[in-house]
């Protein structure tokens, strides 16, 4: 039996810089695991240096060269921040606004159990994900790491 691995086409994920930080840190750790006896029992040669372990830390260095933004130029950067601003209206058209969110939780209360439905109905769709994707990834290539969160463009009320 082979196991087979599916990649979305088209799809390269930016990385935030904590993931970033995150990964940096654990091929470090793996480094410094293979390069310094610290003890005889913290050391374990046979774990450290096995091609499973090998191969975790190049797919990691792989997934750290690729998530980073690319050098983009001038009419590049004003062309994707057209299109997030594009891909923002849309997302903030298709959101269910804070005033919604806010409510309490009450399984018994009409407008709660609308909210719940509608927030699940709209923006869990696969179209709105899809734009919800490249709008982060857009942001993040741009610099703009804060604003890649959702909640923030979030509108307060319709």
């Amino acid at each position: 039996m082979s196991t087979k691995t599916v990649s979305r086409p088209g799809v390269r994920r930016i990385l935030t810089p904590a993931e970033t930080q995150s990964l940096t840190t654990s091929i470090k750790d793996n480094a410094d695991d293979t390069a310094v006896i610290n003890h005889r029992n913290l050391y374990n040669p046979d774990r450290v240096n096995t091609p499973a372990e090998r191969e975790t830390i190049e797919r990691q260095k792989r997934v750290l060269a690729q998530g980073q933004p690319d050098s983009i130029n001038k009419h590049e950067r004003a062309s994707l921040e057209n299109r997030n601003k594009q891909d923002k209206e849309w997302l903030q058209k298709n959101m269910v606004p804070k005033s919604h969110v806010m409510l309490r939780p009450n399984p018994m209360d009409p407008q709660y159990r609308k909210a719940v439905n509608e927030m699940a109905r709209r923006e869990n769709s696969p179209e709105f994900q899809k734009v919800a994707e490249r709008f982060k990834n857009g942001m993040r290539q741009l610099g703009r790491f804060e604003d890649a969160n959702l909640e923030t463009i979030r509108p307060s009320s319709r």
